[in-house]
């Protein structure tokens, strides 16, 4: 059992959104629970955060539901700016559950949190037991940088795409028409788990790289110790002589290398797609729990 100052989460409408936080609940020392609350989201069931609430309640944890104004990137940013320097109360032990969080909200979140040198953040991140075998997400939206993480572009060198892949496609074809580098380096989820090799097939995004863009392809684990760091790193390495994008659109544990290496190297950009349409089905029950720490 570890002791928290905070634990920080995004409430979904996911099996494992509330019952990670109650396994997260049970399992250590929390002082205050902080579920963000995004405005496109309000319609949100009620029934999803009423067993936090109970839980919280009759164990003396306060709980606050936090508004994150997302009527645009910008707004998002300040209002997560806002959040982490406003509350007390967040303390100097954090936890983030990760599980449904947006990726551009836990790269705003690490932004931040770190501004505070004496702020220890741990993660933790749940898989499901199965997630929907229909589509998870549709109409991907126009890409864009992470305030503060654009990079350094240096004129006259060309532009290399690292995506790490996932099961929409169209997501991968969004990047590539948007951006239009010279190289795209796909780092593609090893294992078959749930039907990986089916739905994160090689040769789909590949198909979407021909004509427009010279491509090679590397393999990940982002459920490894470091999440595909070490990978990462020797990727990026390679590509000295590019101004270099990167984006997670595979497993959610991704976006914490991703993180640690815009860190390392300040000069990698780092890009999110949205998509406008999630399946309300598009994860069942509590799988895997990984736990982490990311160091200041």
């Amino acid at each position: 059992m570890n002791n928290y100052d905070s634990l920080i989460t995004v409430l979904g409408w996911e099996d494992r959104s509330c019952d990670g936080v109650l396994h997260d609940l049970e399992t250590n020392k929390i002082k205050s629970l902080f579920a963000l609350e995004f405005e496109r989201n309000a319609n949100t069931p009620k029934s999803i955060c009423e067993p936090i609430e109970e839980y919280c309640t009759n164990s003396n944890i306060n709980f606050f539901k936090v508004k994150i104004n997302s009527s645009s990137s910008i707004e998002s940013w300040r209002s997560i700016e806002a959040f982490s320097f406003s509350n007390t109360s967040l303390g100097n032990k954090i936890l983030l559950n990760i599980t449904t969080m947006p990726r551009e909200i836990i790269w705003s979140l690490l932004f931040f949190l770190r501004q505070n040198e004496n702020c220890t953040i741990d993660y933790v991140y749940y898989k499901p037991k199965k997630y929907t075998d229909k589509w998870l997400s549709k109409e991907p939206q126009k890409p864009q940088l992470l305030f503060k993480h654009s990079g350094i572009t240096e004129i006259g060198k060309p532009t290399a795409l690292i995506i790490i892949t996932g099961f929409d496609v169209d997501r991968t074809r969004q990047l590539i028409n948007f951006y239009e580098p010279n190289l795209t380096v796909l780092g593609i989820q090893t294992g078959n788990q749930f039907d990986n090799t089916g739905r994160n097939e090689k040769s789909k995004h590949i198909s979407e790289c021909k004509g427009l863009t010279n491509f090679k392809d590397f393999s990940i684990d982002a459920y490894s110790n470091d999440h595909g760091f070490n990978t990462l790193k020797k990727e990026i390495m390679k590509l000295k002589k590019y101004n270099i994008i990167i984006s997670s659109l595979g497993p959610k544990l991704t976006t914490i290398p991703v993180y640690k290496l815009i860190i390392e190297f300040p000069e990698v950009a780092i890009s999110y797609v949205s998509s406008k349409q999630y399946n309300n089905e598009y994860s069942s029950g509590l799988g895997e729990r990984f736990f982490g720490s990311f160091s200041n």
